[in-house]
């Protein structure tokens, strides 16, 4: 997904946007700090796999929608009710991404049968 698709899609989760509507300069440039927030986040704990600038792979762009929608809650005065949800939401995002992200271990050696 492009990075205008993601801040649309994490405006719409903040009940900010609707299908059809054009995000407004403001909302962008909000939604850009919001990502430039969360990519940062992602980047220096390794969940980051694509370039900052690039597009969001698809199997991500959802997880990452839901940490923004997290993190610029404050600044478009969310209700209690939907703050709760997209919460829930951000919480389910990073488990998700860390484990959509970090490789499974496989161990080198050869099992022992004792």
């Amino acid at each position: 997904m492009t990075l205008d698709e993601v801040k649309f899609a994490a405006l719409e989760l903040l009940g900010i946007s609707q299908e059809g509507v054009a995000m407004t300069p403001n909302h962008s440039t909000r939604m850009g700090r919001s990502y430039d927030k969360v990519f940062k986040e992602l980047k220096e704990t390794g969940l980051a796999t694509w370039v900052e600038a690039g597009p969001v792979p698809d199997d991500l762009a959802g997880h990452v929608e839901a940490l923004m929608a997290m993190e610029a809650a404050d600044a478009f005065y969310v209700p209690d009710k939907r703050y709760a949800r997209i919460l829930a939401r951000a919480k389910d995002a990073r488990r998700e991404l860390r484990r959509l992200t970090v490789p499974d271990y496989e161990s080198l050696d050869e099992p022992v049968d004792y």
